[in-house]
């Protein structure tokens, strides 16, 4: 029987999570899918396990499988079955296989609501709609009569930080403090500091922290991001020097913030105290991630000599802590030492990533790198890299900066999906390299395509338009520039300034300046010269 032969060597829970992590999880998948007869033979305990080495593993294609299994097995009316399978779509990412499940809920508990909302919460944290469903869902809960627990909190909370959602995060807070076991669970008090500080509310996260019984590393953590976030990396810096004195002991999370603090705030004395503590901690020897940190902190620090060092001791390296070395080179213009850490990197078999290419070819914007640069492209064709937009892009701005329109221009026609930046990128090579008429032909074409252009956009095509044949053009965009609301902005007003001038049109660029809310000094010497 397949019970016996899968299920029953383990006597307990604890013994079965220890096992199962040992056995070839996936024969044992095909044991229970594919050998005929066995659906009434297998139990919930099964599946359960099943479930949870699905979610935890992501493994959506194998856990549609087992739902299939257990429609055919009758095991679906088994509501305890029913949200473990939720929860694993929740984990994978499967929105709507979450959702057409739930939708078959007829009486959903706190646990078919945690999931639902989860799986929203989790996926495509970033799109508006994810976070209007999750807020739905919460509040369609509530009206239903159930009380929310606290991990359904804690997601709702993530919603509501990841959207800015303001006022749903204030009700959930009302909801904690009317609870009391909601008002002594750490992560739901993290959580909601986290959520006043993604909505840049700095004093009630404070308020916050400072109310709580207890504190813990997350939730000190969490108050140094939210005031990280907002630019205020001396804050930060102090909240870690308190963590300190508190007894709190920093996490790898913790100093990699810190680290950003120091960074944001050119504080290199702070940055060495932070190196220090992270070689007393041991913490530096096993975690790749603060040595690239490190190593960006004294190359922003300017402390290019340090940045070296961190980098030749480090016990391992990874393909980021070779991009972040060459990136600090290439900050500080030195090309040689950038090709010779890129050579190096091969030769030690680093994986190449799309960043790795975007910096080297950004390394060889000037005509003495050229050759290294049309190597680098002739790789990138080979491997089919060069149909990627973001690298079609560095490579049109490599061209650019090397003087070779006709190159940059074949790039873009490879690249078979554009963006704004691609075509902003042909544009800006076309002005460069003084093909104005064909600029404007660009930008005429982008827009038929249906590209939207930016300010980035209107700045290049305005330095398009020289003369008096460009004047009908220059004053047709400037009407465009009106309409979108764009003439307040300080460098397109300025833009607007120059474009006139290179015209003659010296009472144009005069009635632009004096509307200016404010000047700087390229738009003084635009309309000066």
């Amino acid at each position: 029987m397949v019970n016996n032969r899968l299920v029953g060597c383990c006597s307990s829970k604890g013994t079965r999570e220890r096992e199962w992590s040992e056995k070839p999880w996936k024969q044992t998948l095909s044991l229970l899918l594919d050998e005929p007869g066995t659906a009434v033979e297998v139990d919930s305990s099964l599946y359960a396990a099943l479930l949870r080495h699905c979610g935890n593993s992501r493994s959506l294609l194998e856990g549609r499988r087992i739902h299939a299994h257990m429609s055919g097995s009758g095991h679906l009316r088994n509501r305890y079955l029913k949200n473990l399978l939720l929860q694993m779509y929740a984990k994978c990412g499967a929105v709507q296989d979450a959702t057409d499940l739930f939708a078959k809920f007829s009486q959903p508990d706190v646990f078919s609501w945690t999931f639902i909302i989860a799986a929203h919460a989790h996926t495509h944290a970033h799109y508006h709609d994810h976070g209007t469903t999750a807020s739905q869902l919460f509040q369609q809960m509530q009206q239903q009569g159930e009380l929310p627990n606290n991990h359904t909190l804690v997601y709702i909370l993530s919603v509501c930080a990841n959207h800015m959602l303001l006022p749903l995060g204030k009700l959930i807070h009302a909801l904690v403090v009317g609870g009391r076991d909601h008002m002594s669970n750490l992560m739901v008090l993290s959580s909601l500091i986290n959520m006043y500080g993604k909505c840049r509310c700095l004093f009630d996260a404070l308020q916050l922290f400072n109310g709580m019984p207890d504190t813990s590393v997350v939730s000190w953590n969490v108050l140094i991001s939210a005031f990280l976030q907002d630019g205020h990396g001396e804050k930060a810096l102090g909240l870690f020097q308190q963590m300190k004195e508190e007894g709190c002991i920093p996490t790898r999370v913790t100093f990699l913030e810190i680290l950003e603090a120091c960074t944001m705030v050119s504080s290199l004395a702070d940055g060495k105290q932070i190196h220090s503590i992270i070689l007393s901690s041991g913490l530096l020897s096993s975690e790749v991630t603060l040595g690239n940190s490190i190593i960006n902190m004294y190359a922003k620090c300017g402390d290019l000599k340090n940045a070296f060092t961190v980098f030749d001791m480090m016990l391992e390296r990874n393909v980021t802590t070779w991009n972040t070395i060459i990136s600090v080179c290439n900050h500080r213009n030195c090309i040689k030492d950038c090709l010779q850490l890129f050579q190096q990197m091969q030769l030690e078999c680093v994986m190449l990533n799309e960043l790795t290419y975007i910096i080297i070819l950004s390394v060889c914007n000037s005509s003495s790198a050229l050759l290294t640069g049309r190597e680098m492209h002739a790789r990138l064709v080979s491997s089919g890299f060069e149909r990627n937009i973001a690298i079609g892009t560095s490579l049109i701005s490599m061209y650019n900066s090397c003087s070779d329109l006709k190159s940059a221009r074949a790039v873009f026609d490879a690249i078979p999906a554009h963006n704004v930046i691609s075509w902003n990128a042909l544009i800006t090579a076309c002005v460069h390299q003084g093909e104005t008429k064909l600029a404007y032909e660009i930008f005429l074409e982008m827009q038929q395509k249906g590209f939207k252009p930016d300010r980035v956009t209107i700045i290049n095509i305005l330095d398009a338009f020289t003369g008096d044949a460009a004047i009908s053009e220059g004053e047709h965009l400037h009407c465009e520039v009106v309409e979108s609301g764009w003439e307040s902005d300080l460098a397109i007003a300025t833009a607007l300034i120059d474009m006139y001038g290179k015209c003659s049109k010296i009472d144009d660029a005069l009635r632009i300046f004096e509307l200016m809310p404010e000047r700087n000094i390229v738009s003084w010497t635009a309309m000066i010269t």
